[in-house]
């Protein structure tokens, strides 16, 4: 029951072992004895999470008008587990860490969607087409502090910013895997797309008639 993996062997090895250390303390007493008749997986879900506190950023993920592969994209970032050539380095999986897209900078989540000027590009037209300053850094500190007039058009913002961090990484992927980088005006088109084809498949249904002016302005300023 007592073991410790060495500093030579896998991450992956350590890690299983370190969950397995956790569980241990849970399924057997000090002497080994085990501590429970019926194991039961709502025992174990609570005493593994009975210390967690709820995280702000739950609710954009839990946001049913965000694509689901947008949501996820969004949870890998606010985990740290953006596959980046900075994390696969850091992994010891590859060596090159330069952005795929502009190749100046290390590739890590701050780098590839606020500081890389293909992305800074990208950005800045959106936030002009939505009318509404994008972040600069940290998309999960800037929606958290982002104050709209109603839920509606946060929900709205969740969507847009969401689906923008996708497409740049779909674009960073494709410049990846086949040694293209993707025109910013095709990309900030496809979040246009993308967004109001969310949008009108929600039927969202708002009495603020500056919601209702604002996402016709949108649906107009994208058909350009």
């Amino acid at each position: 029951m007592d073991y410790n993996p060495g500093a030579n062997t896998s991450w992956a090895w350590r890690r299983i072992c370190h969950v397995k250390n956790i569980y241990k303390d849970f399924l057997f007493n000090s002497d080994g004895t085990p501590k429970l008749q019926h194991y039961s997986m709502k025992e174990r879900y609570w005493w593994v999470t009975r210390d967690n506190e709820p995280v702000e950023w739950w609710p954009w993920m839990q946001n049913r008008w965000i694509t689901p592969k947008h949501q996820y994209t969004v949870w890998l970032i606010a985990h740290q587990r953006l596959l980046t050539r900075a994390r696969l380095a850091h992994l010891n999986l590859i060596n090159e860490t330069n952005c795929c897209i502009c190749d100046d900078g290390l590739e890590n989540v701050d780098h590839l969607f606020f500081k890389c000027r293909f992305s800074k590009l990208i950005m800045d037209e959106i936030g002009e087409w939505s009318g509404i300053q994008l972040p600069k850094d940290d998309c999960i500190k800037w929606w958290l502090r982002y104050r709209a007039r109603s839920a509606t058009k946060k929900k709205m913002m969740g969507i847009i910013i969401a689906a923008s961090i996708y497409e740049i990484w779909y674009a960073r992927n494709i410049a990846r895997l086949e040694l293209s980088v993707t025109h910013p005006k095709i990309v900030r088109k496809r979040i246009q797309n993308v967004v109001m084809r969310r949008i009108d498949s929600l039927e969202i249904e708002t009495n603020c008639p500056s919601i209702r002016g604002w996402t016709e302005r949108l649906k107009m300023d994208g058909t350009d």
